[in-house]
Protein backbone atom coordinates (compact mmCIF):
# COMPACT_ATOMS: atom_id res chain seq x y z
CA UNK A 1 0.00 0.00 0.00
CA UNK A 2 1.11 3.33 -0.89
CA UNK A 3 4.58 2.17 -3.04
CA UNK A 4 6.05 4.85 -5.31
CA UNK A 5 7.79 3.90 -8.42
CA UNK A 6 7.99 7.31 -9.91
CA UNK A 7 11.19 8.84 -9.44
CA UNK A 8 10.17 12.36 -7.81
CA UNK A 9 8.64 13.72 -4.92
CA UNK A 10 6.01 11.38 -4.62
CA UNK A 11 9.17 8.73 -3.61
CA UNK A 12 10.71 11.37 -1.10
CA UNK A 13 7.14 10.97 0.77
CA UNK A 14 6.79 7.03 1.26
CA UNK A 15 10.98 7.39 1.70
CA UNK A 16 11.47 10.38 4.15
CA UNK A 17 7.81 10.66 5.36
CA UNK A 18 7.49 6.61 6.17
CA UNK A 19 6.86 6.96 9.84
CA UNK A 20 3.88 9.99 9.53
CA UNK A 21 2.85 7.87 7.12
CA UNK A 22 2.41 4.61 9.54
CA UNK A 23 1.27 7.14 12.43
CA UNK A 24 -2.36 7.10 10.48
CA UNK A 25 -2.36 3.26 10.44
CA UNK A 26 -5.58 3.42 13.27
CA UNK A 27 -7.68 6.08 10.96
CA UNK A 28 -6.72 4.85 7.73
CA UNK A 29 -4.69 2.34 6.52
CA UNK A 30 -5.71 -0.36 8.67
CA UNK A 31 -9.46 0.22 8.13
CA UNK A 32 -9.47 0.16 4.34
CA UNK A 33 -6.37 -2.80 4.47
CA UNK A 34 -9.07 -5.21 6.54
CA UNK A 35 -11.88 -3.99 3.85
CA UNK A 36 -9.85 -5.65 1.24
CA UNK A 37 -8.70 -8.39 2.47
CA UNK A 38 -12.60 -9.30 4.02
CA UNK A 39 -13.68 -8.88 -0.17
CA UNK A 40 -10.20 -10.74 -1.59
CA UNK A 41 -10.89 -13.53 1.04
CA UNK A 42 -7.30 -15.34 1.45
CA UNK A 43 -8.01 -19.09 2.20
CA UNK A 44 -5.76 -21.34 4.32
CA UNK A 45 -2.98 -22.59 2.12
CA UNK A 46 -2.89 -19.88 -0.37
CA UNK A 47 -0.02 -18.18 -2.75
CA UNK A 48 -0.97 -14.65 -2.58
CA UNK A 49 1.49 -11.58 -3.90
CA UNK A 50 0.62 -8.26 -1.94
CA UNK A 51 1.73 -6.07 -4.32
CA UNK A 52 2.53 -1.92 -2.85
CA UNK A 53 2.31 -3.58 0.38
CA UNK A 54 3.38 -0.56 2.51
CA UNK A 55 3.77 -0.62 6.19
CA UNK A 56 1.85 -4.43 5.75
CA UNK A 57 -1.37 -3.61 6.83
CA UNK A 58 -2.91 -6.09 4.47
CA UNK A 59 -0.20 -8.54 3.73
CA UNK A 60 0.19 -9.58 7.72
CA UNK A 61 -3.61 -10.30 8.12
CA UNK A 62 -3.43 -12.18 4.77
CA UNK A 63 -0.80 -14.21 5.92
CA UNK A 64 -2.69 -15.19 9.20
CA UNK A 65 -5.43 -16.12 7.05
CA UNK A 66 -3.34 -18.11 4.61
CA UNK A 67 -1.85 -19.98 7.42
CA UNK A 68 1.70 -22.05 7.65
CA UNK A 69 0.48 -23.92 4.53
CA UNK A 70 0.39 -20.84 2.52
CA UNK A 71 2.61 -18.05 1.62
CA UNK A 72 2.39 -14.40 1.30
CA UNK A 73 5.07 -12.01 -0.98
CA UNK A 74 5.21 -8.55 0.34
CA UNK A 75 6.83 -6.11 -2.40
CA UNK A 76 7.16 -2.68 -1.98
CA UNK A 77 10.06 -0.66 -3.47
CA UNK A 78 10.75 1.88 -0.33
CA UNK A 79 12.79 0.38 2.51
CA UNK A 80 11.75 2.35 4.97
CA UNK A 81 8.00 1.18 4.46
CA UNK A 82 8.91 -2.42 4.71
CA UNK A 83 10.60 -1.40 7.87
CA UNK A 84 7.62 -0.61 9.44
CA UNK A 85 5.81 -3.75 7.72
CA UNK A 86 8.38 -6.21 9.47
CA UNK A 87 7.55 -4.07 12.73
CA UNK A 88 3.92 -4.71 12.35
CA UNK A 89 5.08 -8.73 11.36
CA UNK A 90 6.95 -8.77 14.69
CA UNK A 91 4.15 -7.58 16.86
CA UNK A 92 2.29 -10.36 15.48
CA UNK A 93 4.72 -12.48 16.42
CA UNK A 94 7.25 -13.03 13.44
CA UNK A 95 10.12 -12.19 15.84
CA UNK A 96 9.48 -15.43 17.03
CA UNK A 97 9.29 -17.79 14.30
CA UNK A 98 5.02 -17.62 13.89
CA UNK A 99 4.49 -16.12 10.83
CA UNK A 100 7.30 -17.81 8.43
CA UNK A 101 4.80 -17.84 5.18
CA UNK A 102 5.14 -13.80 5.45
CA UNK A 103 8.44 -12.91 3.26
CA UNK A 104 9.05 -9.13 2.37
CA UNK A 105 10.74 -8.04 -0.46
CA UNK A 106 12.50 -4.01 -1.25
CA UNK A 107 11.31 -4.56 -5.11
CA UNK A 108 9.34 -3.21 -8.06
CA UNK A 109 5.91 -4.76 -8.16
CA UNK A 110 5.60 -3.61 -11.10
CA UNK A 111 8.07 -5.77 -12.86
CA UNK A 112 7.83 -8.42 -10.11
CA UNK A 113 8.70 -12.19 -11.84
CA UNK A 114 7.15 -14.72 -9.78
CA UNK A 115 3.97 -16.18 -11.31
CA UNK A 116 1.38 -18.56 -10.11
CA UNK A 117 -0.42 -16.45 -7.39
CA UNK A 118 -4.20 -17.50 -6.28
CA UNK A 119 -4.50 -13.95 -5.37
CA UNK A 120 -2.71 -10.94 -6.19
CA UNK A 121 -3.51 -7.56 -4.42
CA UNK A 122 -3.13 -4.10 -4.25
CA UNK A 123 -4.22 -2.00 -1.82
CA UNK A 124 -4.07 1.80 -2.77
CA UNK A 125 -0.97 1.35 -4.90
CA UNK A 126 -1.60 1.01 -8.80
CA UNK A 127 -1.78 4.65 -9.42
CA UNK A 128 1.35 5.44 -8.82
CA UNK A 129 2.39 3.28 -11.72
CA UNK A 130 3.85 5.12 -14.69
CA UNK A 131 1.80 3.38 -16.89
CA UNK A 132 -1.37 2.34 -14.57
CA UNK A 133 -3.03 -0.22 -17.68
CA UNK A 134 0.05 -1.75 -17.93
CA UNK A 135 0.72 -1.74 -14.11
CA UNK A 136 -2.67 -3.35 -13.53
CA UNK A 137 -2.37 -5.93 -16.44
CA UNK A 138 1.46 -7.43 -15.29
CA UNK A 139 -0.10 -8.00 -11.61
CA UNK A 140 -3.27 -9.67 -13.58
CA UNK A 141 -0.44 -11.90 -14.96
CA UNK A 142 1.16 -12.75 -11.46
CA UNK A 143 -2.01 -14.83 -11.07
CA UNK A 144 -2.49 -18.26 -11.31
CA UNK A 145 -5.15 -19.08 -14.45
CA UNK A 146 -8.90 -18.74 -12.63
CA UNK A 147 -6.51 -16.65 -9.70
CA UNK A 148 -7.87 -13.73 -8.15
CA UNK A 149 -6.59 -9.53 -8.76
CA UNK A 150 -7.83 -7.25 -6.23
CA UNK A 151 -7.56 -3.91 -6.49
CA UNK A 152 -8.49 -0.70 -4.07
CA UNK A 153 -8.12 2.76 -5.43
CA UNK A 154 -9.08 5.96 -3.72
CA UNK A 155 -13.18 6.96 -4.95
CA UNK A 156 -12.97 10.73 -6.25
CA UNK A 157 -14.84 11.92 -3.23
CA UNK A 158 -11.83 11.43 -1.07
CA UNK A 159 -10.10 13.63 1.13
CA UNK A 160 -11.38 16.43 -1.78
CA UNK A 161 -13.46 18.77 0.66
CA UNK A 162 -10.61 18.84 2.96
CA UNK A 163 -8.00 19.24 0.23
CA UNK A 164 -9.94 22.16 -0.95
CA UNK A 165 -9.30 23.87 2.75
CA UNK A 166 -5.57 22.69 2.08
CA UNK A 167 -5.47 24.44 -1.03
CA UNK A 168 -6.89 27.68 0.33
CA UNK A 169 -4.43 27.79 3.51
CA UNK A 170 -1.25 27.19 1.41
CA UNK A 171 -2.23 29.51 -1.05
CA UNK A 172 -3.11 32.19 1.48
CA UNK A 173 -0.03 31.62 3.29
CA UNK A 174 2.60 30.03 1.37
CA UNK A 175 3.43 32.47 -1.60
CA UNK A 176 4.36 31.74 -4.84
CA UNK A 177 5.82 28.59 -3.66
CA UNK A 178 2.73 27.77 -1.98
CA UNK A 179 0.63 28.22 -5.11
CA UNK A 180 3.35 26.75 -7.66
CA UNK A 181 2.61 23.49 -5.17
CA UNK A 182 -0.82 23.60 -5.21
CA UNK A 183 -0.98 23.60 -8.87
CA UNK A 184 1.41 21.23 -9.04
CA UNK A 185 -0.95 18.43 -6.63
CA UNK A 186 -3.93 20.05 -8.90
CA UNK A 187 -2.22 18.29 -11.65
CA UNK A 188 -1.27 15.41 -10.64
CA UNK A 189 -5.07 14.53 -9.36
CA UNK A 190 -6.45 15.68 -12.46
CA UNK A 191 -3.93 13.59 -14.45
CA UNK A 192 -4.22 10.25 -12.80
CA UNK A 193 -5.69 7.74 -14.81
CA UNK A 194 -7.79 5.12 -12.42
CA UNK A 195 -11.79 4.78 -12.87
CA UNK A 196 -14.11 7.05 -11.01
CA UNK A 197 -16.90 5.06 -9.58
CA UNK A 198 -17.59 1.28 -8.74
CA UNK A 199 -18.88 0.22 -12.18
CA UNK A 200 -15.71 2.15 -13.68
CA UNK A 201 -13.42 -0.06 -11.84
CA UNK A 202 -15.34 -3.15 -12.77
CA UNK A 203 -15.29 -2.32 -16.31
CA UNK A 204 -11.59 -1.06 -16.48
CA UNK A 205 -10.81 -4.70 -14.67
CA UNK A 206 -12.37 -6.17 -17.43
CA UNK A 207 -10.72 -4.42 -20.33
CA UNK A 208 -6.84 -5.64 -18.60
CA UNK A 209 -8.34 -9.12 -18.96
CA UNK A 210 -10.25 -10.45 -16.52
CA UNK A 211 -13.65 -12.16 -15.79
CA UNK A 212 -15.84 -12.51 -13.46
CA UNK A 213 -15.62 -9.01 -12.29
CA UNK A 214 -17.40 -6.78 -9.58
CA UNK A 215 -16.86 -3.68 -8.14
CA UNK A 216 -17.60 -2.11 -5.19
CA UNK A 217 -17.45 1.64 -3.48
CA UNK A 218 -17.14 1.21 0.32
CA UNK A 219 -17.34 4.47 2.12
CA UNK A 220 -15.52 5.77 5.30
CA UNK A 221 -15.57 8.90 7.16
CA UNK A 222 -13.59 9.59 10.17
CA UNK A 223 -14.47 12.47 12.57
CA UNK A 224 -11.67 15.42 12.33
CA UNK A 225 -10.05 16.93 15.49
CA UNK A 226 -6.86 19.53 14.75
CA UNK A 227 -4.77 16.56 15.83
CA UNK A 228 -5.59 14.16 13.01
CA UNK A 229 -6.11 16.92 10.00
CA UNK A 230 -2.43 17.82 10.45
CA UNK A 231 -1.38 14.11 10.52
CA UNK A 232 -3.45 13.55 7.66
CA UNK A 233 -1.37 16.44 5.91
CA UNK A 234 2.09 15.39 6.99
CA UNK A 235 1.10 11.94 6.71
CA UNK A 236 -0.18 11.42 3.15
CA UNK A 237 0.66 12.66 -0.06
CA UNK A 238 -0.57 15.80 0.60
CA UNK A 239 2.66 16.90 2.66
CA UNK A 240 3.83 17.36 -1.08
CA UNK A 241 1.48 20.73 -1.01
CA UNK A 242 4.20 22.07 1.72
CA UNK A 243 7.06 20.21 1.36
CA UNK A 244 9.28 23.43 -0.29
CA UNK A 245 7.73 26.01 2.64
CA UNK A 246 9.82 26.49 5.84
CA UNK A 247 8.79 25.78 9.20
CA UNK A 248 7.34 29.32 9.82
CA UNK A 249 5.57 29.49 7.22
CA UNK A 250 4.22 25.61 7.68
CA UNK A 251 2.88 26.66 11.29
CA UNK A 252 1.11 29.35 9.53
CA UNK A 253 -0.45 26.91 6.94
CA UNK A 254 -1.65 24.78 9.68
CA UNK A 255 -3.19 27.50 11.75
CA UNK A 256 -4.86 28.88 8.57
CA UNK A 257 -5.73 24.96 7.51
CA UNK A 258 -7.58 24.46 10.87
CA UNK A 259 -9.48 27.92 10.65
CA UNK A 260 -10.49 27.30 7.35
CA UNK A 261 -12.35 23.74 7.98
CA UNK A 262 -14.26 25.15 10.90
CA UNK A 263 -15.20 28.09 9.07
CA UNK A 264 -16.87 25.80 5.87
CA UNK A 265 -18.46 23.51 8.99
CA UNK A 266 -15.74 20.67 7.76
CA UNK A 267 -15.74 17.93 10.64
CA UNK A 268 -14.95 14.71 8.85
CA UNK A 269 -12.41 13.70 6.58
CA UNK A 270 -13.89 11.18 3.49
CA UNK A 271 -11.64 8.08 3.07
CA UNK A 272 -14.33 6.05 0.67
CA UNK A 273 -12.18 4.01 -1.47
CA UNK A 274 -13.55 1.61 -4.52
CA UNK A 275 -12.30 -2.12 -4.33
CA UNK A 276 -12.47 -4.36 -7.50
CA UNK A 277 -12.49 -8.26 -7.46
CA UNK A 278 -11.55 -10.02 -10.84
CA UNK A 279 -10.35 -13.61 -12.08
CA UNK A 280 -7.62 -14.35 -14.83
CA UNK A 281 -9.50 -16.39 -17.21
CA UNK A 282 -8.67 -20.45 -16.76
CA UNK A 283 -7.69 -21.22 -19.67
CA UNK A 284 -5.69 -18.54 -19.93
CA UNK A 285 -2.88 -21.04 -19.34
CA UNK A 286 -0.07 -21.39 -22.90
CA UNK A 287 0.86 -24.74 -22.42
CA UNK A 288 3.96 -24.62 -25.44
CA UNK A 289 6.08 -21.83 -23.67
CA UNK A 290 8.81 -22.32 -21.03
CA UNK A 291 7.67 -21.51 -17.27
CA UNK A 292 8.47 -18.93 -15.17
CA UNK A 293 9.44 -19.24 -11.33
CA UNK A 294 6.30 -20.42 -9.81
CA UNK A 295 5.33 -19.07 -6.53
CA UNK A 296 5.41 -21.99 -4.11
CA UNK A 297 4.75 -22.32 -0.47
CA UNK A 298 7.15 -24.83 1.88
CA UNK A 299 4.48 -27.49 3.24
CA UNK A 300 4.29 -27.78 6.90
CA UNK A 301 1.77 -29.24 9.32
CA UNK A 302 -1.66 -27.28 9.07
CA UNK A 303 -2.65 -24.64 11.96
CA UNK A 304 -5.99 -22.88 12.38
CA UNK A 305 -5.67 -19.54 11.90
CA UNK A 306 -8.16 -16.86 12.03
CA UNK A 307 -8.95 -13.17 12.86
CA UNK A 308 -11.74 -11.29 13.17
CA UNK A 309 -12.55 -8.69 10.00
CA UNK A 310 -15.19 -6.21 11.15
CA UNK A 311 -17.49 -5.31 8.38
CA UNK A 312 -17.44 -1.69 7.08
CA UNK A 313 -20.67 0.36 9.29
CA UNK A 314 -21.54 1.80 5.82
CA UNK A 315 -24.04 0.75 2.95
CA UNK A 316 -21.90 -0.81 -0.32
CA UNK A 317 -22.54 -0.10 -3.62
CA UNK A 318 -21.78 -3.07 -5.91
CA UNK A 319 -21.46 -2.97 -9.43
CA UNK A 320 -21.44 -6.79 -11.28
CA UNK A 321 -20.17 -7.91 -14.52
CA UNK A 322 -19.94 -11.44 -15.67
CA UNK A 323 -22.47 -13.90 -12.95
CA UNK A 324 -20.47 -16.85 -12.18
CA UNK A 325 -17.36 -17.27 -10.20
CA UNK A 326 -14.10 -18.34 -12.21
CA UNK A 327 -13.55 -22.13 -11.94
CA UNK A 328 -10.30 -22.41 -10.60
CA UNK A 329 -7.32 -24.24 -12.70
CA UNK A 330 -5.12 -26.73 -11.50
CA UNK A 331 -2.04 -24.66 -13.43
CA UNK A 332 0.43 -23.57 -11.53
CA UNK A 333 2.44 -21.83 -14.16
CA UNK A 334 2.42 -18.77 -16.25
CA UNK A 335 4.42 -18.84 -19.54
CA UNK A 336 6.66 -15.91 -20.75
CA UNK A 337 9.53 -14.61 -22.47
CA UNK A 338 11.38 -13.10 -19.40
CA UNK A 339 12.50 -15.89 -18.19
CA UNK A 340 13.30 -19.55 -18.25
CA UNK A 341 13.55 -21.15 -14.50
CA UNK A 342 15.21 -19.21 -13.10
CA UNK A 343 14.86 -17.72 -9.30
CA UNK A 344 14.12 -14.06 -9.18
CA UNK A 345 15.70 -11.45 -7.19
CA UNK A 346 15.04 -11.75 -3.53
CA UNK A 347 13.84 -15.52 -3.55
CA UNK A 348 15.29 -18.53 -1.91
CA UNK A 349 14.90 -21.19 -4.92
CA UNK A 350 14.35 -23.95 -2.93
CA UNK A 351 11.36 -22.39 -1.48
CA UNK A 352 10.13 -21.30 -4.81
CA UNK A 353 10.53 -24.47 -7.32
CA UNK A 354 8.01 -25.22 -9.40
CA UNK A 355 5.93 -28.17 -8.11
CA UNK A 356 6.70 -31.55 -9.92
CA UNK A 357 3.39 -33.36 -11.44
CA UNK A 358 4.69 -36.38 -9.55
CA UNK A 359 4.65 -35.03 -5.97
CA UNK A 360 1.62 -33.35 -7.21
CA UNK A 361 -0.02 -36.78 -7.72
CA UNK A 362 1.76 -38.07 -4.63
CA UNK A 363 0.32 -35.66 -3.02
CA UNK A 364 -3.26 -36.33 -4.01
CA UNK A 365 -3.05 -39.66 -3.94
CA UNK A 366 -1.87 -39.28 0.02
CA UNK A 367 -4.57 -36.83 0.39
CA UNK A 368 -7.17 -39.57 -0.80
CA UNK A 369 -5.53 -42.25 1.25
CA UNK A 370 -5.81 -39.81 4.71
CA UNK A 371 -9.47 -39.49 3.41
CA UNK A 372 -10.27 -43.10 3.00
CA UNK A 373 -8.55 -44.28 6.11
CA UNK A 374 -11.38 -41.80 7.89
CA UNK A 375 -13.74 -42.99 6.56
CA UNK A 376 -12.78 -46.47 7.40
CA UNK A 377 -12.64 -45.35 11.15
CA UNK A 378 -15.52 -43.76 11.14
CA UNK A 379 -17.40 -46.95 9.91
CA UNK A 380 -15.35 -49.18 12.55
CA UNK A 381 -16.77 -46.83 14.85
CA UNK A 382 -20.22 -46.98 14.38
CA UNK A 383 -19.33 -50.55 13.92
CA UNK A 384 -18.28 -51.22 17.54
CA UNK A 385 -20.80 -48.51 18.73
CA UNK A 386 -23.49 -50.90 17.33
CA UNK A 387 -22.30 -54.14 18.62
CA UNK A 388 -21.85 -52.34 22.60
CA UNK A 389 -25.66 -51.69 21.81
CA UNK A 390 -26.66 -55.23 21.06
CA UNK A 391 -24.70 -56.32 24.19
CA UNK A 392 -26.40 -53.88 25.88
CA UNK A 393 -29.82 -55.47 25.18
CA UNK A 394 -29.29 -58.81 25.31
CA UNK A 395 -27.58 -57.94 29.27
CA UNK A 396 -30.61 -56.53 30.06
CA UNK A 397 -32.78 -58.86 28.71
CA UNK A 398 -31.45 -61.86 30.58
CA UNK A 399 -31.38 -59.58 33.74
CA UNK A 400 -35.23 -59.21 33.45
CA UNK A 401 -37.70 -61.56 35.35
CA UNK A 402 -39.69 -63.64 33.33
CA UNK A 403 -43.53 -63.26 33.91
CA UNK A 404 -45.98 -66.01 33.03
Amino acid sequence: MGEAILGDDRMRHFVHDSDRFAALDAEIWEPISLATVLRSAPQVGELVLDACCGSGASAVPTAELVGIEGLVDAVDLAEPMLGHARSRADAFGAADGLLPQLRFHADDASTWETVGYDLVQCVLGVFFFDDVDAGARHLASRARPGGRLVLTIWAPSAFDEFEQALYAAVEAEGGEAGAAAVDRHRSHRAARKVPDSAGGLAHWMHTIGLVDVRGEEVPRHVDLDDDLAWRIVLGTSRSRVIADLDDETRERVRVRLLDTLATRGIDRVDLTVLIGVGHRPAEDAPADEPARETAVAVAEPATDVAIAIAEPDAEVATTETDAAAAPRADSESESGPDSEGEPGPDLDPEASAPVEPDAKAAKKEKKAKRKEERKRRRERDEDEAETETEVEDEAEDEAAPETT
